[in-house]
């Protein structure tokens, strides 16, 4: 009885204070739960069940439990739908916690998406309901993602969030479009992004450099690709972006020097590019690999492998993976790079 009295208590403490705790540490506290607390938890609902923060450290337990126990899956779905239909502006749809998989879970998936579309296509959804139902259906189904964001972007035309979270929507399209579609999806990606970076303060504005390049080079606007480029190269910083901006500014430089047939500019570009001190996208992800798959193209072995061992300066956690790639590239062959392509 003293257990479960204490579990009552701490859900009591918790609710006091679960706007002002982080939401990351209340899912990381569910994700720290014991399986008898989970369960008491939610038997704490059944009393009173508008428990937010309960069900968000329950949503926390049964992300960790997922893969595990497939028993908890019915239970997990439950809390899902429960936050999605009572509280479809909270922050927790803006994170994977709530997502429902199309493939792995398609009839709690065809649930959810039909709470969201009850609540978007209301004449009183917010912009946040919106954005949070267009995150939802992003990598299912991104048609209702770009509709709802363009709904939000009407809603609030100040707020550049929208427009980055539609310039997702088009980067993630292009990597299952023909290469045609690419290009036109790079130019609504960089459209977006420009109308974000117009609407963000000077030091966010530093942070965008590395996408607007990309997406001006996909979009086939090299001039201005070049321009966004230059600026990282130039004006790169000393906090942990910088490495990210010496790297991918290089790198752009290198696919506009390719683009105008200089080959020999395209090779220092590569090998600056690696130079890097790296950053804590680069050390965990790695490296991007577009100019180093373009130079492989045109036969220049050597500088590309010169610049996969200045990549296993920072990305070593996975160095056996340049080692293969390496080996491969002196067999003549082009590796395949996987999302080392979009990073």
């Amino acid at each position: 009885m003293k257990r479960r009295v204490g579990v009552l208590v701490l859900a009591g403490t918790l609710c006091a204070s679960a706007f002002s705790m982080d939401l990351h540490d209340i899912v990381r506290q569910g994700e720290q739960l014991p399986a008898a607390e989970a369960a008491e938890l939610e038997k704490s609902l059944i009393e009173n069940p508008d428990q937010l923060d309960v069900r968000i450290r329950l949503i926390g337990y049964y992300w960790m439990q997922r893969f595990k126990n497939r028993a908890i899956r019915p239970a997990r779905e439950k809390q899902v739908l429960w936050l999605i239909e009572h509280q479809p502006e909270h922050e927790i749809h803006s994170l994977p916690y709530c997502h429902m998989d199309a493939m792995f879970n398609p009839s709690g998936y065809v649930k959810a998406g039909k709470l969201w579309r009850n609540h978007a296509d209301s004449d009183e959804a917010s912009a946040q309901v919106l954005a949070n139902a267009a995150g939802f259906f992003l990598l299912s189904e991104p048609g209702f993602s770009e509709n709802y964001l363009k709904r939000a972007q009407e809603l609030e035309p100040d707020n550049a969030q929208w427009n980055k979270e539609l310039a997702q929507v088009y980067h993630l399209r292009q990597s299952t479009a023909s290469k045609g579609e690419v290009t036109a999806l790079g130019k609504m990606e960089l459209v977006q992004l420009e109308a974000a970076h117009e609407k963000s303060g000077l030091m966010e504005k530093g942070y965008m450099w590395g996408d607007l390049a990309i997406a001006a080079c996909k979009a086939g606007d090299y001039e201005k690709a070049a321009t966004y480029a230059h600026k990282m190269v130039n004006f790169s910083g000393l906090g942990w972006n910088s490495g990210n901006n010496v790297h991918k500014g290089n790198m752009v430089l290198g696919l506009v020097a390719l683009k105008n047939g200089d080959i020999e500019q395209a090779k220092a570009c590569l090998i600056a590019s690696g130079k890097t001190k790296g950053s804590p996208q680069l050390n965990s992800f790695g490296p991007n690999m577009t100019l180093a798959k373009a130079l492989l193209e045109s036969g220049e072995v050597d500088t590309v492998v010169e610049y996969f061992d200045l990549c296993s300066n920072f990305w070593e956690m996975d160095r056996d993976r340049l080692e293969e790639w390496t080996v491969l590239a002196k067999a003549g062959k082009i590796p395949d790079f996987g999302a080392n392509l979009n990073y």
